[in-house]
């Protein structure tokens, strides 16, 4: 997995070069193309960007909660297992 992860690194590092360079270029493209509308559509892309954001913490915060309850069940359920197992030694 480590190394499958450093593979991946190595690949896209190129990209954290390029992004600036890609926005930048299709950001005066756009505005070249559109005019002033441009702005208006700028707009609505920090919008979504921002509001994807705020999401995104909300769904980890939430899928922290979740893995919490299901360690709990998991904890039960490996209990349960390991006393039937107990009491299945014991009756032998």
């Amino acid at each position: 997995m480590d190394a499958q992860r450093l593979f991946w690194i190595s690949y896209q590092i190129s990209n954290v070069v390029q992004i600036p360079f890609i926005f930048i270029t299709a950001f005066a493209l756009s505005f070249y193309v559109f005019g002033y509308a441009f702005f208006a559509g700028l707009l609505v892309f920090i919008l979504g960007f921002v509001s994807n954001f705020f999401v995104g913490r909300y769904m980890r915060i939430v899928q922290k909660k979740v893995m919490k309850s299901k360690d709990a069940r998991m904890k039960t359920t490996t209990e349960a297992i390991t006393n039937i197992k107990m009491i299945k030694l014991y009756s032998w």
